[in-house]
């Protein structure tokens, strides 16, 4: 009897969890991934320096120090998230 109907065969062995293959990222969503982390960390690194500079001017930063911040924590962590994920891939 031939069991290939919408069903399939009902005495085949599903693979286990951790059986199945992992495919590792590729290196284009690591850099998309990585340019999407250091733009929001960037952005938000931004609205709480500003944020803290606005409301507390005994810091005796203007709140134009919020970007140069910005363009420091962006950086840092694109390339921080770029060796975690080229670290993760290879310890797989």
């Amino acid at each position: 009897m031939l069991l290939n109907g919408l069903g399939g065969n009902g005495n085949r062995r599903r693979a286990s969890p951790l059986e199945m293959q992992t495919k590792p990222m590729t290196f284009k969503r690591n850099l998309a991934l990585s340019s999407l982390l250091g733009l929001a960390g960037g952005l938000c690194a931004y609205i709480l320096a500003w944020g803290l500079f606005t409301t507390h001017p005994e810091v005796g930063m203007e709140p134009a120090s919020g970007r140069t911040i910005a363009l420091w924590v962006a950086p840092h962590i694109f390339f921080g998230s770029m060796i975690y994920f080229g670290i993760s891939v290879r310890q797989r």
